[in-house]
């Protein structure tokens, strides 16, 4: 059986297995791509008519998905000053944002980028469900927890959602080779980031749903100078 840990994402209970993320990286990367080269995360937008707080709470929605898949949290994120998410391009016509990732954090990239990709079809927790989950995130007693969090995923809302996310890691061709277990451990990951972030993902969502054409995830390589 393998060992859960919750190294890679101190903010998110201990259900993560270890070599989820490599695995993941594996099937977006191949093995020979050059060190240098970067995945590319582009956002196409509606141009025009761009709803600024709802833009300003994606953007904050991608920012904190980065912060929390960092290796000291979500909080030691939003108060350092180096090593932030940065916008490396945005691109005319239909408005293009790209984010570009190093691959020592190609694993951010793509959980970010299934999360963004699957938005538009999830439905955001009432707030009594999502009280029940925060009692539970709230409790010191892990078994205690692991009860509250069973109870939640029981509800409609919740087993709707996995069954969307699902869905949409089904739908992600470069995941077609990776294992049902794999694919399982990841909707688990998608759900527990959603719960967490559920509080602030009405104006993403509808944002998502509204003004989103497309997100894209790309390998992008270093054009040696001329």
């Amino acid at each position: 059986m393998e060992r859960l840990s919750i190294t890679p994402f101190p903010d998110l209970p201990a259900r993560v297995p270890h070599t989820l993320l490599p695995d993941l990286v594996r099937a977006f990367v191949p093995p020979d791509t050059p060190n240098d080269a970067k995945l590319e995360l582009v956002i196409t937008i509606e141009d025009g008519n761009i709803p600024v707080k709802e833009f300003a709470d994606y953007l904050a929605l991608v920012d904190r998905l980065y912060g929390r898949m960092s290796r000291n949290g979500l909080m030691s994120y939003a108060h350092r000053e180096w090593g932030r998410l940065q916008i490396a391009e945005i691109r005319k016509g239909s408005l293009e944002t790209a984010f570009q990732f190093a691959l020592e954090n190609a694993d951010k990239a793509i959980v970010t980028y299934l999360f963004l990709k699957g938005l538009p079809n999830l439905i955001k927790v009432s707030a009594e469900a999502y009280k029940t989950y925060e009692e539970g995130r709230l409790l010191a007693e892990e078994r205690e927890h692991k009860k509250i969090i069973n109870r939640l995923e029981e509800s409609r809302m919740v087993r709707e959602n996995r069954k969307r996310i699902r869905e949409e890691i089904q739908q992600e061709s470069a995941l077609a080779q990776i294992e049902d277990a794999r694919k399982g451990q990841l909707t688990t990951l998608l759900i527990e980031l959603f719960l967490e972030e559920n509080p602030r993902l009405s104006a993403p969502i509808r944002f998502a749903r509204r003004q989103i054409r497309g997100v894209l995830l790309r390998l992008v390589h270093r054009v040696p100078p001329g």
